[in-house]
């Protein structure tokens, strides 16, 4: 009977399914929820503006309090897929004491789809505490260390990192000067800058007291993965969406083996390595559900033609539709792993 047929097709996309929700359940078990806390992002001097967030109109010190008309608690969600793909999106942001709407640009997400993109968007603002000292460098000479807090550089006050980074790369020089704080008193340097670019640290970084952890028991973590699971599957729609309204590049927003072997990276982290195959078994059971002829959806939508017509299509019908799927899929992959390739060498192109 085709119901029972309709069972087989479906089996391997419930077992995707089924194998997605398993990893994001077990991942929100055995590691909960850690996050920085927008509030403390806000209270700490709000954002580091970079190239990504210049272009759309942020700037360093803003404070996004609110995302597409929503209050949030993880900073992270400001990258969220789920709040970039949404329609009309934009940030609330609080600036100079006003509240300003930024729109997101409809196809903003494109600028995302390397991590060296991704990392020149905004990070939290830090102070200008050090947190390490590099020996060989202007700070290890001197003698700075771990907790000396830079109050000026060339006479200019500072009070962040970012600020120490602006002035420092401002201009070429033959010398540098600056302040510091260290157990309430004031040290003055002044030292030669050539041929060196940077003074040397690395700033102290938020305290992990400071990082919002939530842990789940098991049943609690049964219905978080798998509302994280499904998740996926419902940004996987946004984005066909905006693909098919033209929002969205068809070449920028597809990978295959090899954009999907970047993705896990080089080094090995098994949150990371669980988090993706959950990914990609939801996406698997997406893509595979698409009637298109030759995948299990394709036999669903004839399944279900059959059931409700009470008529099964013809041999003929069927053989010509998946010759049609197959060409499609073929093509697919094609496109896709030649776009995978453009993408490594594009850039010795120089596009």
């Amino acid at each position: 009977p085709a119901w029972q047929r309709l069972i087989v097709m479906l089996g391997g996309i419930i077992v995707n399914v089924l194998v997605g929700m398993l990893i994001f359940i077990l991942l929100t078990f055995f590691y909960g929820d850690e996050y920085i806390p927008k509030d403390l992002v806000n209270e700490n001097g709000g954002i580091y503006a970079l190239d990504l967030a210049k272009e759309i109109g942020l700037k360093t010190g803003d404070k996004i309090v609110r995302i597409n008309g929503q209050d949030f608690d993880n900073f992270q969600q400001i990258t969220k897929p789920d709040n970039l793909l949404t329609e009309d999106a934009y940030y609330t942001v609080m600036r100079d004491g006003q509240q300003i709407k930024i729109e997101i640009p409809t196809n903003f997400i494109e600028s995302f789809s390397d991590k060296e993109s991704a990392s020149n968007f905004v990070t939290y603002r830090v102070k200008s505490i050090i947190g390490k000292v590099e020996k060989e460098s202007i700070a290890g000479r001197v003698g700075l260390e771990p907790g000396d807090e830079f109050i000026a550089i060339d006479g200019l006050p500072v009070s962040f990192y970012d600020e120490v980074l602006d002035i420092v790369k401002s201009g070429s020089r033959d010398s540098i000067s600056f302040k510091i704080r260290r157990e309430g008193k004031i040290l003055s340097f002044k030292e030669r800058f050539a041929p060196d670019t940077i003074i040397g640290f690395k700033p102290k970084n938020i305290d992990e007291k400071d990082l919002k952890t939530i842990t789940y028991s098991f049943g609690e973590s049964l219905g978080v993965g798998t509302e994280k699971a499904f998740a996926v599957v419902f940004v996987q729609l946004k984005a066909f969406k905006k693909i098919f309204s033209g929002d969205l590049s068809l070449r920028k927003s597809l990978s295959g083996p090899i954009g999907i072997a970047q993705a896990y990276g080089g080094d090995w982290d098994w949150f990371r390595f669980w988090s993706l195959t959950g990914l990609l078994s939801m996406v698997l059971a997406f893509m595979n559900l698409l009637p298109i002829p030759a995948l299990d959806g394709g036999h669903v939508v004839f399944l279900l033609y059959e059931m409700i017509s009470g008529r099964k299509p013809s041999d003929r019908f069927l053989e010509n539709a998946q010759k049609v799927g197959m060409l499609l899929l073929l093509t697919l992959m094609v496109f896709v792993f030649g776009n995978d390739i453009w993408k490594l060498i594009a850039p010795y192109f120089g596009a």
